[in-house]
C-alpha cells in the first residue's frame, strides 16, 4: 500500500473517530440555528433583566401565570414556620425560642411578621429568580428584614480583584468563590425618586442573604422559574382570546334572505349592511334564505387542557394547582401527584429558604440578644454551634384522608417504623410542644358502649 492510500485511509479512520453521533449534536436542519447555550452563567446574566420584566407582565395579565406563583407561595410558606431550638438545656432553648417569637411578629422593617417577609421572598423568587434581604440592627439591638429590589444591586459593577477574588454583576466572590459582599446601590433605579440613585455601596456577605437556587455551577444571579414556560403562558393567553373571540363571533348568526330573480326590494342601505344576532336581513324577493356558518368548538377544550397542563409541569406545579380543575381528579391522582411536589417543596424550604435566609437570621437574632444583655449565655463566646443549632418546622399540607393517613401513622408507630417525634415534626409541630398541651388538656374522653355491650351487662 502506497504512503497516499495509508494517509487517506488513516484520515478516514480519524474523522470517523470524531464523527458526531448523537443527533442533537449534529448539524442537520432539524435543530434550530439559535437553540444553543454554550454557557449557562453567562446567559443568565445576559437575559436576567429582560426576562423578569416579561414574567411580571405575564404574572400581572395571565391568570394561569398568576395562579402559580400563588401555588408556590402557599405551598413553600403557609402559615409561616416554627422554630424548635436545639440547644441540650431545656430552659436556655425556651429563652432562645422566645427571644426568636419576638422578631418573628415583627420582622419585616416596613411592619409586618415573618410570613409577611417569606411570602415576598418567595414571589420574587419566583418570578425574578432571586431576592436580597438586609439584616438590619435596630437601634434597641434587634433584628429587622429589609428585601431590597433586585434593580438595586448594582449589576454594572464586573472587575477582578487585586487578590484574586471577581465582582460579577455586584456580587463580590473571594478566589475560592464564597460570597464577601454585594455592592447595593442607596435607591433602586426604578424607584419614585431616581434622583436618589447614587454610586453603589459595598455592603459584606453577612449583612445581607441572596436567595435563589442555584441550578448549575458557577451561577452568580437565579433566573425566574417560569422562564421555561413564559413563553407557552403568552400562547396560551393568545389562544384563550382567539377562541373568545371565535364565540362570539359566531354568536352573530343572522339570516339572509336573497332574491333569486333579481328584485329590488332588499334593505341594504348605501352598499352597508350591519350584523347582528339574529337579524334577518332582505337582499331581494323571498326566493332563498342562507345564514352565516358557525363556529366548530370541537376539541378547544382537551386543547387548552393540554397546553395548561404542559405549563404546569414546566413550572413544577401539579395541574389543578395551575388551573382550580379538580374533575379529573381522584384519591389516588392527587396523592401521588401531592407527594412529589410534597418533597419539592421540603427541598426549596431546606435548601434555599432556611439555609439562606432563616438560619443566618436566627443566628443574628441569637447573637444580638446575646451582646444585648437580654439573654445571659454562659459559654457562647467559646462554643456558639449549640446556640445557633435550630430547625424550622413548616406547616403540613392538608390531609386528603385524615382518616387513611392516620391510620397509618399509627401503625408504623406500633410496628417501630417511625417515631412520634418523627410524625409530629412532618405535621409542622414540635413533640414537646405536643406534649404539653396534652398534659395541660382538660379533655376526657367519653367511654362508649356498644349495643351488644349493653345488651351483655
Amino acid at each position: 500500500m502506497s504512503l497516499a492510500s495509508r494517509l487517506t485511509k488513516a484520515t478516514r479512520s480519524a474523522a470517523a473517530a470524531f464523527r458526531r453521533s448523537f443527533d442533537a449534536a449534529g448539524g442537520s436542519g432539524r435543530w434550530p440555528t439559535a437553540a444553543f447555550m454554550p454557557s449557562q452563567a453567562s446567559a443568565a446574566l445576559a437575559v436576567r433583566d429582560q426576562l423578569r420584566s416579561k414574567v411580571n407582565y405575564l404574572t400581572t395579565n395571565a391568570p394561569i401565570a398568576a395562579a402559580i406563583v400563588d401555588a408556590w407561595q402557599v405551598n413553600l410558606v403557609g402559615d409561616g414556620p416554627s422554630v424548635r431550638s436545639g440547644h441540650p438545656d431545656r430552659a436556655m432553648r425556651r429563652a432562645l425560642e422566645a427571644a426568636w417569637g419576638k422578631v418573628y411578629r415583627k420582622a419585616d422593617i416596613e411592619g409586618g411578621d415573618l410570613v409577611s417577609v417569606l411570602n415576598r421572598v418567595v414571589r420574587e423568587m419566583v418570578t425574578g429568580g432571586e431576592c436580597f434581604v438586609r439584616l438590619l440592627t435596630t437601634p434597641r439591638g434587634e433584628l429587622r428584614l429589609q428585601i431590597l429590589p433586585v434593580a438595586q444591586i448594582d449589576a454594572s459593577i464586573n472587575r477582578e480583584l487585586p487578590d484574586g477574588g471577581i465582582v460579577v454583576a455586584g456580587i463580590e466572590r473571594g478566589p475560592n468563590g464564597e460570597p464577601r459582599a454585594y455592592w447595593v446601590l442607596p435607591a433602586s433605579p426604578d424607584s419614585a425618586f431616581p434622583a436618589m440613585v447614587g454610586p453603589a455601596r459595598r455592603i459584606p456577605a453577612s449583612e445581607l442573604c441572596h436567595i435563589f437556587e442555584p441550578r448549575h455551577a458557577g451561577q452568580m444571579r437565579g433566573v425566574s422559574w417560569l422562564a421555561p414556560v413564559a413563553t407557552s403562558i403568552l400562547e396560551l393567553d393568545a389562544t384563550q382570546d382567539a377562541a373568545v373571540m371565535k364565540a362570539k363571533v359566531s354568536c352573530l348568526m343572522a339570516g339572509f334572505i336573497r332574491n333569486l330573480e333579481g328584485a329590488s326590494d332588499a334593505d341594504v342601505a348605501d352598499g352597508e349592511l350591519s350584523l347582528e344576532p339574529g337579524v334577518l336581513r332582505k337582499l331581494g324577493a323571498h326566493e332563498d334564505i342562507t345564514f352565516t356558518p358557525t363556529a366548530d368548538f370541537a376539541g378547544i377544550n382537551e386543547f387548552l387542557v393540554h397546553m395548561q397542563r404542559t405549563i404546569a409541569s414546566g413550572a413544577g406545579i401539579p395541574y389543578e394547582f395551575a388551573s382550580g380543575d379538580l374533575s379529573r381528579t381522584n384519591y389516588s391522582s392527587a396523592k401521588y401527584g401531592g407527594e412529589a411536589f410534597k418533597r419539592r417543596c421540603r427541598a426549596v424550604r431546606s435548601s434555599v429558604l432556611v439555609s439562606r435566609l432563616l438560619q443566618p437570621a436566627w443566628e443574628r437574632c441569637v447573637t444580638l440578644e446575646i451582646l444585648s444583655g437580654r439573654l445571659h449565655a454562659p459559654g457562647f463566646e467559646i462554643a456558639p454551634d449549640p446556640f445557633f443549632d435550630v430547625a424550622f418546622l413548616f406547616p403540613e399540607w392538608a390531609a386528603l384522608d385524615p382518616s387513611k393517613e392516620t391510620s397509618a401513622d399509627v401503625e408504623a408507630l406500633q410496628a417501630g417504623l417511625r417515631s412520634r417525634a418523627e410524625i409530629i415534626a412532618a405535621r409542622g409541630r414540635d413533640i414537646e410542644e405536643v406534649d404539653a398541651e396534652i398534659a395541660a388538656d382538660t379533655f376526657v374522653p367519653r367511654a362508649t358502649t356498644t349495643a351488644k355491650e349493653t345488651v351483655n351487662a
